[in-house]
């Protein structure tokens, strides 16, 4: 025989709500001899991609857990309460997707599935991870959203290696100091949660760009988020602000902060250089406002670049040109 190879098979209705066999006779690797072996053997099905969402399952058919070659795999919109034990079998999952059950839990053996970078489980029952999801030390991609949490669990602080974690649309009140480990986190997604305090640790998060911190119950922000040199978007919309750190403003990569929702922020304003904007600067804006031509040619370099770093008002109904004091400063 030959090794069948198939790369990905959707499923149609699952009988029996998933119980019990329901893939075709060569999927339960006994069709036929495979390749090198000897007469009488099994032929090996590898198949790497397999969804089964929307069949109103219950359970999991066994028959999945034959496919020991599968990368994705799609169990979203079902009716699972819970992930047997067996889905250690399945060692080369990549993307593993659950959202949209009733799962209250996790099995311990998930973190036995070392080469899973993405895993989906939004819109669950989950109140908790397993302690063993800190050895899933390939992970770079969380959705947690829509589930039950009332808190970060602490084997997520663990996993240095993810990238981005949404925990939007649970309970949570509060954020760890612990996530300073999280060293990699690149976006960090809390909305619409309960929280009502930022940790300083915050700021360690060095390759941290986007930030998602609306609709909670903050009052504040620390200090220490204006260490974020690489953020490029904020939301911290609808939440108790009534100041922000001035420093804020020194954050040159950031391109989108979102406050709508909050007092108003008047210590923010007041604190905030109150110095009129010179010559140069009011230049400068004619030439963007008007969108005069200008090249290295024709202008010094510093001025070229001065005006090259005019930030635009994201406000629809202004649309004014501005500069950050920090580019001022260095030109002056």
């Amino acid at each position: 025989g030959t090794l069948c190879r198939i790369r990905c098979i959707i499923v149609g209705k699952v009988p029996g709500g998933g119980s019990g066999r329901f893939l075709p006779p060569f999927m339960s690797a006994t069709h036929a001899p495979m390749h090198g072996e000897g007469e009488g053997a099994p032929e090996q099905v590898c198949v790497t991609d397999l969804s089964l969402a929307g069949k109103q399952m219950m359970m999991l058919p066994r028959d999945v857990f034959l496919l020991r070659t599968l990368h994705f795999l799609d169990l979203s919109n079902n009716c699972l309460s819970y992930l047997p034990a067996e889905i250690q079998m399945l060692h080369n999952l990549v993307h593993l997707n659950v959202s949209q059950n009733k799962l209250t839990s996790l099995p311990e053996e998930i973190g036995t599935l070392q080469r899973l970078v993405r895993l989906d489980a939004n819109s669950n029952q989950l109140a908790s991870l397993p302690e063993a999801f800190a050895d899933l030390s390939s992970l770079q991609i969380l959705y947690l959203g829509g589930n039950n949490f009332a808190e970060m669990p602490l084997s997520l602080m663990a996993l240095s290696g993810l990238e981005r974690l949404y925990m939007g649309s649970n309970i949570l009140n509060s954020v760890p100091p612990l996530i300073s480990h999280m060293e990699s986190l690149e976006i960090l997604y809390l909305g619409g949660n309960a929280i009502e305090i930022i940790p300083d640790a915050i700021g360690r998060l060095s390759r941290l760009s986007l930030l998602y911190l609306g609709n909670n119950k903050l009052t504040t922000l620390p200090a220490s988020i204006c260490n974020l040199r690489s953020l490029r978007t904020l939301n911290i919309h609808d939440n108790a602000l009534s100041v922000l750190p001035p420093e804020l403003m020194d954050l040159v990569q950031l391109r989108q902060l979102s406050l709508r929702g909050n007092p108003l922020v008047c210590g923010f304003i007041q604190d905030m250089p109150s110095a009129p904007p010179s010559l140069l600067e009011l230049c400068a804006r004619q030439i963007k406002n008007l969108k005069i031509r200008y090249n290295p040619e024709s202008l010094p370099l510093e001025l070229t670049e001065f005006l090259d770093s005019a930030r635009y008002c994201s406000n629809p109904s202004c649309g004014g040109v501005y500069f950050t004091h920090r580019v001022l400063g260095r030109l002056r």
